[in-house]
């Protein structure tokens, strides 16, 4: 049974006050408590113009549920779902069911916005979901759908979405042959609990339409521009990809932010198979919330093309989890936390904090008087191969890091620039830590923040043995100064400190100045003369 309930109508101040409508009226469709329904869509056959509005506050659908179309007919307009209560024994899904059979494109040219905040939903499509497949001279011909706008998706009150087997609980950019112009954006929130995967992309968006699967990831169109999905409250029983679910690709970047709530489950940074991919870069922010013990926090799941960075700000939220396949890990905040276990071949960015094996345990020293810097030095770090720890208390930062071999960190320490004694007239030091490494036989990229571009010729690096500070400028190698920050490479450990000194002119310079100082004493000679 198809519902029936529509009717063109002025919508409340409320619904306008919301800017999601441009038009003045819109077909407005409601499902309510009594209703027993198979079949349901927010527009009827041939309506083409104007916005759609459903209102579901309880009442039943068991079969199909379209916001805009189960036929695949273009809606030039938004389409808004308002659910509170009910039963979505299927799945809701924000634009159309199948395209049109006539072999034409269908979709929504405006943008899909999805509010349940109550009632039971078995699985939330964003966009378009399955495809009509005809055949073309013989092959199957699957035909794309797309939203010309916009997605969001918002899931909270007391929700409950039962999930699909286990596998997806809410697809943003839609099924099959769905495609968002746009960007997509998915919220959980309050109590509500969603039980199976979240996508911020869609599933299976392939060049050729005569292709099921892709062979290749040069074989898929983009599903999406860009994605967020936002955990700010509720449980997830199930695992949170940024990107697409399989055989597709977003064109921009993908985000995932995890503010609260609780996750049973993993978070990837991209897709959720090999077969996809993040043309731009893939951002895993978390600044709350809990984990399962043993979750995995991954980077790439799929094929990033950009930048997979993690970034943690004053949680322990990961704590006993695993981290891998990030480009960087950024930790930061205002309090020491355990960020769980860093696997080899990140770039781990701490502000403070303490590193054993891989257990990485990180806060910031941003209030700690300059009298306390030795209770907040480096104990015990054990830097694995690959691996990059920087090291950042307040204005000061030092980097350790090496390709070929694991570096035990006993101690790394900021000192006071004042108590660095150098030979040479003019030097101003910039910087100066305190090192002690137990294997130090390998060459070690050193890097000093010492708050200034420095000239090359202008860097004179000291080395501290036993209290006295010598200048091994000429027996440190690759010397580079960059973004206000000095590097380089070094197999010997106890102090390094950076200074400045005053430019020395070069021969060519002196002969210049030579040349000038001769005119004008010439200059001077000759007027004496006339006087």
């Amino acid at each position: 049974m198809e519902i029936t309930k529509h009717k063109k109508t002025k919508l409340s101040v409320c619904a306008l006050a919301f800017g999601f409508f441009t038009a003045a009226s819109a077909l407005a469709a409601s499902i309510s408590e009594g209703d027993n329904l198979g079949k349901f869509q927010g527009a009827p056959e041939n309506y083409a113009s104007g916005d759609v509005f459903v209102e579901i506050t309880g009442g039943k659908v068991s079969d199909q549920f379209a916001g805009g179309s189960l036929t695949g007919q273009q809606i030039d307009g938004n389409v808004k779902i308002e659910m509170t209560g009910g039963d979505m024994a299927t799945w809701l899904i924000g634009g159309n069911v199948y395209s049109s059979k006539d072999g034409s494109f269908g979709g929504v040219s405006g943008n899909i916005d999805i509010s349940v905040t109550g009632g039971k939903v078995f699985s939330i499509r964003g966009g378009h979901s399955l495809m009509n497949v005809d055949h073309v001279d013989g092959a199957p011909h699957r035909d794309t759908m797309t939203v010309s706008g916009n997605v969001s998706i918002y899931v909270g009150g007391n929700t409950v979405v039962t999930g699909d087997n286990d596998k997806e609980a809410i697809l943003g950019a839609g099924g099959s042959q769905s495609s968002v112009k746009g960007d997509v954006s998915i919220t959980i929130d309050g109590n509500a609990s969603v039980s199976g995967a979240i996508y911020g992309g869609a599933a299976r968006t392939v060049k050729d339409p005569t292709k099921y699967a892709a062979d290749s990831v040069d074989d898929l169109t983009d599903g999406v521009r860009n994605t967020f999905v936002t955990v700010k409250g509720g449980t997830i029983n199930g695992d949170i990809y940024g990107g697409a679910q399989k055989h597709s690709s977003v064109g921009g970047d993908t985000n995932v932010t995890i503010e609260g709530g609780s996750i049973n489950g993993n978070v990837y940074a991209g897709g959720g198979s090999s077969m996809t991919l993040v043309r731009g870069n893939a951002t895993v922010t978390i600044s709350g919330g809990t984990f399962a013990g043993g979750a995995v926090i991954d980077g790439c799941a799929g094929t990033v093309e950009g930048t997979s960075v993690l970034n943690i700000v004053n949680t322990g939220a990961t704590a006993g989890t695993t981290i891998q396949n990030f480009d960087k890990v950024v930790v930061s905040g205002t309090s020491s936390f355990t960020i769980g276990t860093v696997a080899g071949g990140v770039t781990v960015t701490a502000f403070g904090g303490t590193l054993e094996g891989t257990q990485f345990t990180a806060g910031t020293v941003a209030n700690v008087s300059a009298d306390e810097f030795g209770a907040i030095s480096q104990e015990n770090q054990n830097v694995a191969a690959n691996t990059s720890v920087t090291i950042s208390q307040k204005s000061d930062t030092v980097t350790l890091s090496t390709a070929s071999t694991a570096i035990t960190v006993a101690k790394a320490e900021s000192l006071d620039t004042g108590t660095v004694s150098v030979s040479e007239i003019g030097a101003v030091v910039l910087s100066a830590w305190s090192f002690e490494i137990a294997n130090s036989d390998a060459d070690v990229m050193v890097t000093l923040d010492v708050g200034q571009d420095v000239a090359l010729d202008s860097i004179r690096v000291y080395h501290e043995e036993n209290g006295d500070w010598t200048d091994v400028t000429d027996q440190v190698g690759n010397i580079v100064s960059k973004n206000g920050k000095v590097s380089f490479t070094t197999n010997k450990f106890s102090g390094y400190a950076v200074a400045a000194v005053p430019s020395i002119p070069e021969p060519s310079t002196f002969g210049l100045l030579a040349g000038l100082a001769a005119l004008a004493l010439a200059g001077t000679r000759r007027r004496r003369k006339k006087a």
